[in-house]
């Protein structure tokens, strides 16, 4: 489905129109499969379901709330997590989308926390105990 990503899709016209679904035209994100063999996006098939009374979007058939299944065919996840994305925040290509969230965690240096509330912590306990030391060694150079 079409939300707040992060990325954009580099050289859309590429990619395999079977990868991508039909209400929001883009690559499947949590791809199921309908009881009459057709695939959505899971965000958009729910909205769909929830505002369209209940009918398949390509054929109009009766879909039971309950009855669409997360596809699990690892062969069509990789084709879909290999598909390639730009960093809207620091504008890097060439990222395979199933990497996208390790590039925000630990690549992105428009997200990459320098200081995490960890070492911040850890330096305020320290921080006295540096400071007499410190002390102690200014104290000695300046009095020897």
């Amino acid at each position: 489905m079409a939300s707040v990503n992060k990325y954009e899709y580099e050289n859309e016209q590429s990619i395999d129109k079977n990868l991508q679904c039909i209400i929001c035209n883009e690559p499947f994100i949590d791809p199921v499969v309908t009881p009459c063999h057709h695939s959505f996006c899971c965000q958009c098939l729910d909205k769909w379901l929830h505002n369209y009374n209940s009918t398949c979007p390509t054929y109009r058939e009766k879909i039971p709330r309950n009855s669409p299944t997360p596809i699990t065919l690892l062969s069509f996840l990789c084709m879909l997590n290999q598909i390639l994305v730009k960093c809207k925040l620091c504008d890097q290509s060439n990222i395979q989308r199933g990497n996208f969230q390790d590039h925000i965690d630990r690549n992105c240096p428009k997200t990459i926390d320098n200081c995490s509330s960890t070492n911040l912590y850890k330096l305020w306990n320290e921080l006295p105990w540096k400071t007499e030391t410190y002390s102690s060694t200014c104290k000695s150079e300046l009095s020897g």
